[in-house]
C-alpha cells in the first residue's frame, strides 16, 4: 500500500503566470501608493515648518514683552536667527530657510519660511506676523 505518494505530474512551485499576475498586482499597487506617501510627506514638511514659524512667533513676542520693541534686526538666515535666539531651533532647517523683516518703529514683523531649491517643495512660502496673518504660497494646498 502507498501512501501519501505525489504523483510525477504534481506541481511543486508557481507557474510563470502565477508570478507575472503577482508582479502586476504589486506594481499597481506601489503606482497608487507611492504618490499619496509623496504628498503625505510633503504635508508633514509644510505642517513642521508652519510650527516652526509659531514657535518664532513666540520668541519674538517674549522678546518683546522683555523690550516692549520687537528685535531690531531683519534676519536673512537660519543660521543668524539660531545664533541670536538659542532658544529657538527649527525642525525643518533641511527644508525651509527661514527668515524675518522689522519695521523701522520696531512694533511690527514679519516671520517666513521658504522651501529650499533642493527640496520637492520648490516654490513654497509660508509666513506669519505679529497679527497671526498666516500666508501659504504654492505649498501643495496646505492652508493655514
Amino acid at each position: 500500500m502507498l501512501l501519501n505518494r505525489k504523483s510525477a505530474n504534481s506541481q511543486l512551485g508557481f507557474t510563470l503566470i502565477e508570478v507575472m499576475i503577482t508582479v502586476v498586482i504589486i506594481a499597481i499597487l506601489a503606482a497608487i501608493a507611492m504618490p499619496t506617501y509623496t504628498n503625505y510627506i510633503k504635508r508633514s514638511n509644510i505642517k513642521a515648518a508652519q510650527s516652526d514659524l509659531v514657535t518664532l512667533g513666540l520668541v519674538y513676542e517674549n522678546f518683546y514683552q522683555r523690550n516692549l520693541s520687537y528685535p531690531s534686526t531683519s534676519y536673512t538666515s537660519t543660521a543668524t536667527l539660531k545664533s541670536d535666539f538659542a532658544q529657538w531651533s527649527p525642525t525643518k532647517e533641511d527644508f525651509f530657510e527661514f527668515s524675518t523683516t522689522t519695521t523701522s518703529d520696531h512694533k511690527s514683523y514679519t516671520l517666513t519660511a521658504t522651501a529650499k531649491n533642493s527640496t520637492n517643495l520648490k516654490g513654497c512660502v509660508l509666513s506669519i506676523n505679529e497679527k497671526n496673518a498666516r500666508t501659504a504660497t504654492s505649498c501643495n494646498g496646505v492652508t493655514w
